[in-house]
C-alpha cells in the first residue's frame, strides 16, 4: 500500500486498519500487509536468511526504539524486489 493506514493490534494480532484519507476501513482480506511491533522486528531477523537480499537499513524511534522504517534492497540483477515500510504515532490504544 502507498497510503497512511490506521492499523489496531489487539492481543498481538492485527485487528482493524483504517484508511486515512478517506476514513474507510480496510477488508479483513487487506490486513494480512499489517503486522505488529513483533512482527515488524521478526521481519528484520527474517531477512537475514534471504538469498536475494542484498542490504536492510532500519531506523528506530528514538523514545519507544520500535522499527519506524525498514528499507530491503536486492541484489543485483533482481529488478523491482525493493522494498520500504515506514512506521509512525504507535500509540497504546485505551
Amino acid at each position: 500500500m502507498q497510503q497512511l493506514v490506521r492499523v489496531s493490534v489487539e492481543d498481538d494480532h492485527v485487528v482493524g486498519g483504517v484508511l486515512v484519507a478517506s476514513d474507510s476501513a480496510l477488508p479483513p482480506s487487506a490486513l494480512t500487509s499489517f503486522t505488529t511491533v513483533d512482527g515488524l522486528f521478526a521481519r528484520i531477523r527474517g531477512y537475514q536468511h534471504q538469498d536475494w537480499v542484498r542490504d536492510v537499513i532500519v531506523t528506530f524511534d528514538p523514545q519507544l526504539g520500535y522499527p519506524r522504517s525498514i528499507d530491503v534492497f536486492a541484489r543485483t540483477g533482481i529488478m523491482d524486489a525493493d522494498y520500504g515500510q515506514f512506521t509512525q504515532n504507535l500509540r497504546p490504544t485505551p
